[in-house]
């Protein structure tokens, strides 16, 4: 079914993107304070906050939806 489909995907992104922020600010931790690479971890780590967040938010609005046609 679709909606099992669109759920699933949503839970697989917030999973991923939650494991990658984590990641990301474990590496950005043991950067240099003032390197490149430091900053791009940074920036990864707040996109996935973000990709996570969003992801969560469509598993909310799947489950209205789903309340509202079934």
């Amino acid at each position: 079914m679709v909606k099992d489909a669109a759920e699933t995907a949503a839970e697989v992104v917030e999973e991923v993107a939650t494991v990658a922020e984590k990641v990301s600010s474990e590496v950005a931790g043991h950067l240099p304070e003032d390197g490149r690479l430091r900053r791009a971890a940074v920036v990864v780590e707040h996109a996935s906050k973000e990709v996570a967040e969003e992801a969560h938010l469509a598993r909310d609005i799947i489950h209205k939806v789903v309340r509202l046609l079934f």
